[in-house]
């Protein structure tokens, strides 16, 4: 089976792959297409990511980062800015589309997102998007997407 690099957001996804490799007695052969390819899909995202931010806490750190720094309404973002990985972050409805950006992930931090959950934590409300609601595998689809 396809051995992932260590990244923490991934750890869940790993385990879940692993339980039903073993449970089910599958091997690479026999495990599903699809769940197959996921798993490379999500493998090539890490790869690109440790590339540009070294490991998996780095990114997660630029990320909140531009999250946290983010004045009033916007988003924070994970890009493709000319063929390569970036953290941007916008106001109001801006996004990075406008200035020629590929958008693979974003985290909204208009207060109506997390207030009722997080006040004025809005890094805490980032580390659990991070860590626990993104869909790692839809990020890496969309870094394979070619939309022109």
């Amino acid at each position: 089976m396809t051995e992932l690099p260590e990244n923490p957001a991934l750890t869940d996804f790993q385990k879940l792959i692993r339980r039903l490799v073993i449970e089910r007695g599958y091997d690479q052969e026999t495990v599903p297409e699809v769940l197959m390819l996921l798993v490379e899909e999500v493998g090539e995202l890490a790869k690109a990511m440790n590339s540009v931010f070294g490991n998996f806490e780095n990114f997660k750190k630029q990320f909140t980062e531009a999250a946290v720094t983010q004045f009033g309404s916007g988003w924070a973002w994970l890009v493709l800015d000319q063929g390569k990985l970036a953290i941007t972050k916008t106001p109001n409805a801006v996004n990075p589309l406008t200035v020629g950006q590929k958008a693979l992930l974003t985290c909204d931090v208009w207060e109506h997102a997390y207030y009722l959950d997080y006040q004025n934590r809005r890094a805490d409300m980032v580390s659990v998007f991070l860590d626990h609601l993104v869909n790692w595998g839809f990020v890496a689809r969309n870094l394979e997407i070619d939309y022109g």
